[in-house]
């Protein structure tokens, strides 16, 4: 009685804008599940609450979907163990929902599942739910920015008995603890999973929501120490905003709130990131070298002026060897064709319409003598300094100069290698009334282009898929090609896909020095040479290749 009387007021934090009826035949399920299934007893019933009971995984709008999915998959879970319901319920995911990219708003679980498909953080949305509707602990994990790439992730965290395993959402594989991502997760600086719990360890929170700080379970970290400084004293209860240079911004990753002597704390992952605080003052920014534990000072009054910076923002070395792509063969007595296969565009992609270049009456012309690329991991940006952060504004570079209003910007021409490292010649500027500036960015790091010689014949300047069949990473891969057919076209790339023979992949990963054997092998060529390639799913990999074909001329 006394467990029930605190699921039945455990629902609070999440049930905000979720009609009261529903949120008492949700309560009333979860009753029944808890009861119902032999596993619960290995459940802690905090971690019930916390993790299975809520009716919505993140931000996304809240559905009354338990039953629903209960009725599916309890006739096959109800006499499991934990572990190995755990794995069949991500089986059931993905034959119910595939990726497929869009940038429209967070859809809500039930209408991901009724078109059959999402991205990364619908789909973790959709297995949080599922996984919840036959009582198994669940939580949403988010890489908010790869270290090493223009891109994020999301996946999924279940209890299993004795803790917590990872999986890709709705890319099921026999066992757990496995995912196309691990290479690129053993890189990130910050990765975290969401919770409507009320406790106070979380390492910050979001409105009703709590991050918990779990990179270590991914990657090698480093313990960030800081102290928030005014001058000579310490500032108290200070917020510092700890961000990578990302798709050409810098990008918040976490806000850490210090103490009443100025000290935070938090553990990240062995890569370059920038300690920032932004307010009608200035702007101040440090780098800090996090392949080591670190101390350091940060001064609240420490402004950074107008002019010219350069910089190298080192990403983090992976530490495990990216995972073979999965075995789609087991989908235990709950198979059912895949959603796409019956509503191949049930749901068209909305695109999110441009930021708009604000209209003002300063005057920004750019003279460049590089090539621009200023699409997503292109190498060139223009961002907007506010009070609370920065603003990435779309560039247009077909007019001879940009109408900006009066503020502060940030004009960035970079470059990122083949291994994640990125160079940055940055130009810091105060725009204001009537203003007229011509602003000069000559230089960049270059890409690092290789010059290899191909095991087979490729003609032209090609971006090539070697793959071994229709495995999901080549699918991810092939997508994105096709999302940017029309610049590719404008530099006269074309698109190859080659199926080679063993014997072709080996001698194709020993000219590139690739490690580890995932597929596809993707490779920009030109004039029969190789100039990069990368191994398996690259987040962000499709703009380093255009990048190594870039003419420079």
């Amino acid at each position: 009685m006394d467990e029930e009387r605190l699921i039945r007021g455990a629902a609070r934090p999440w049930a905000l804008g979720v009609a009261e009826r529903d949120v008492a035949a949700h309560v009333a399920h979860m009753l029944r599940v808890r009861r119902e299934f032999a596993y619960q007893r290995d459940i802690p019933l905090e971690l019930f609450i916390e993790y299975a009971l809520p009716m919505r995984a993140g931000d996304e709008p809240p559905v009354r979907c338990a039953e629903l999915f209960y009725a599916q998959l309890a006739p096959a879970l109800r006499n499991m163990p934990l572990a190995e319901a755990a794995t069949l319920t991500n089986y059931y995911c993905m034959a119910n929902v595939t990726y497929k990219y869009n940038d429209a708003p967070t859809r809500d679980v039930l209408s991901v599942f009724t078109g059959g498909h999402g991205r990364c953080g619908e789909e973790s949305a959709f297995a949080v739910m599922a996984y919840r509707a036959v009582g198994i602990p669940c939580r949403q994990v988010y890489a908010k920015r790869w270290s090493h790439c223009e891109d994020n992730h999301a996946w999924i965290e279940c209890y299993t008995g004795d803790g917590w395993s990872y999986a890709g959402a709705c890319e099921a594989r026999d066992a757990l603890n496995a995912g196309w991502f691990d290479a690129a997760a053993s890189r990130a600086q910050y990765i975290r999973a969401l919770t409507y719990g009320e406790g106070d360890a979380y390492i910050e929170r979001e409105g009703a929501m709590g991050a918990v700080n779990v990179t270590s379970r991914y990657a090698a970290t480093s313990t960030l120490r800081v102290r928030a400084m005014r001058g000579a004293q310490p500032a108290p209860y200070a917020r510092l905003h700890v961000e990578l240079f990302n798709s050409g911004a810098m990008r918040r990753l976490l806000t850490l709130a210090c103490d009443r002597d100025g000290w935070a704390e938090a553990e990240l992952g062995r890569g370059d990131v920038f300690l920032c605080s932004y307010s009608h003052e200035g702007l101040c920014m440090k780098q800090v070298d996090l392949s080591r534990d670190c101390e350091v000072s940060f001064d609240l009054h420490d402004y950074i002026p107008d002019g010219e910076y350069c910089f190298t923002q080192r990403a983090a070395r992976a530490s495990v060897v990216q995972a073979a792509p999965p075995a789609e063969t087991r989908m235990a007595g709950i198979a059912h064709a895949r959603r796409r296969l019956l509503h191949p565009e049930r749901t068209a992609p909305w695109k999110r319409p441009p930021s708009a270049v604000p209209a003002g009456s300063c005057e920004l012309t750019l003279d460049l003598s590089f090539s621009p690329i200023t699409a997503q991991g292109g190498n060139l940006s223009l961002e907007r300094i506010t009070d609370c952060g920065t603003e990435p504004v779309e560039l247009d570079l077909r007019t001879p100069a940009l109408k900006l209003e009066p503020g502060r910007y940030r004009v960035n021409a970079m470059r990122r290698s083949a291994s994640g490292d990125l160079k940055l010649r940055s130009q810091l500027l105060t725009l204001r009334r009537d203003m007229r500036v011509a602003l000069s960015l000559p230089e960049r790091a270059a890409v690092e282009r290789l010059d290899v010689e191909l095991p087979m014949a490729i003609d032209g300047r090609k971006i090539v898929v070697a793959c071994g069949g229709e495995d999901e990473p080549s699918a991810h891969v092939e997508r994105e090609l096709m999302e940017r057919r029309p610049l590719l076209i404008s530099r006269g790339i074309t698109v190859e896909r080659l199926q080679p023979a063993r014997d072709e992949l080996h001698a194709l990963r020993a000219a590139f020095a690739l490690e580890g054997d995932s597929l596809p092998v993707t490779f920009a060529a030109e004039g029969g040479r190789g100039r990069l390639a990368l191994c398996g799913y690259f987040a962000g990999g499709v703009e380093l290749l255009i990048n190594a074909l870039e003419d420079d001329t």
